[in-house]
């Protein structure tokens, strides 16, 4: 995991490490890491430094940006993955895209994993 990509959600490396984490500078993240995972379209010095048959993933949006989907094919042979549209099953068969399924993980687990703060005779559903 590359030291400070917690940083934005005030996570601190070490709490990665202590849940078993290795943190590395991305420098040696790239040199050596076999899949990059992006949350969003990866830093243009990212994209420079990727190397033939290293993958990347993430939300890269290629309906909207074609273009960077064909970059990164291209020289490297290896095409990205890309898990904005991932489909899945909702009800309605109405399309179910990564983040809307994310944040339906998040409702859920808020209302589940917070039934400890309740007080006794309320009910969380």
């Amino acid at each position: 995991m590359e030291s400070g990509a917690g940083d934005g959600a005030w996570f601190a490396d070490s709490a990665y490490a202590e849940a078993g984490a290795t943190v590395v500078s991305r420098e040696e993240l790239l040199a050596g890491g076999d899949l990059i995972v992006t949350v969003g379209r990866p830093d243009p010095q990212i994209l420079e430094r990727l190397r033939s048959g290293q993958a990347i993933l993430g939300l890269l949006n290629p309906l909207a940006d074609p273009g960077l989907a064909a970059s990164l094919a291209a020289p490297r042979g290896q095409p990205p993955s890309a898990w904005t549209g991932c489909p899945g099953r909702c009800r309605g068969r109405r399309a179910w895209t990564a983040l809307s399924s994310q944040a339906n993980v998040a409702g859920y687990r808020a209302a589940l994993g917070r039934g400890d703060r309740v007080r006794p005779g309320l009910s969380a559903c």
